[in-house]
């Protein structure tokens, strides 16, 4: 029977602990008029809208609840929560790229040997496309020389060659296309190699590292 009076006594304990407790927080809030109020409870809803600070009841500060946002406010502060998430997502894409340089690169001039490399292959690729399209056109001045003939003689130009001549046109045409993304490509693959040049050495700048020494 004591340990149930015991039992008994800790529960009427704890539960007024909850209740002084409870008892000690309190909302600081702004009325219609703009007048500060301090109450137990927030009225009407429309207060608790616009924000509020929950205190003690020595009035510090427990915690603030920030106003419900509507319309423009509410769209700015989306804005800025996109741009923030941007300006994060950006950081970190930084933040990989500077890793991945500086695991594949020990100096500056790897680097710009690797530039070298990537470049002449595309330009032996642009040399490759140089040489058909020469062809191209050369077989083609001959297909119109020869249409061009059989039109001085008062005869039709057969169905066979005006193909040819159309098929000519087509694949310099499709050429011509390929030699400008592949010289597109040389210039955007020098701008990247010239970025990375350039991040390069500032990390190894802040690294400590930006001496001509460290750089064969």
């Amino acid at each position: 029977m004591c340990l149930m009076r015991q039992l008994l006594w800790l529960v009427m304990l704890a539960w007024s602990a909850l209740a002084v407790q409870a008892g000690e927080r309190y909302y600081r809030y702004q009325d219609a008029n703009g007048t500060m109020v301090i109450n137990s409870a927030i009225t009407p809803q429309r207060a608790a809208e616009g924000g509020y600070d929950i205190i003690d009841e020595n009035g510090r500060l427990i915690e603030r609840i920030e106003p419900v946002l509507t319309g423009e406010a509410l769209a700015e502060r989306l804005r800025e929560r996109e741009q923030e998430a941007q300006r994060k997502a950006q950081e970190q894409a930084q933040k990989q790229y500077d890793l991945s340089l500086l695991q594949r690169y020990s100096f500056v001039s790897d680097i710009e040997a690797e530039e070298k490399r990537q470049v002449a292959q595309l330009q032996t690729r642009v040399a490759i496309l140089r040489g058909n399209l020469i062809g191209f056109r050369a077989d083609l001045e001959k297909a119109y020389e020869s249409a061009a003939a059989s039109e001085r003689q008062n005869k039709p130009v057969a169905e066979k060659q005006q193909k040819q001549i159309a098929s000519l046109e087509d694949r310099i045409r499709a050429t011509e296309l390929m030699l400008d993304q592949q010289q597109q490509e040389i210039d955007s693959t020098r701008q990247q190699y010239q970025r990375a040049i350039e991040r390069f050495r500032e990390l190894e700048k802040r690294r400590g590292r930006g001496s001509p020494a460290n750089n064969p």
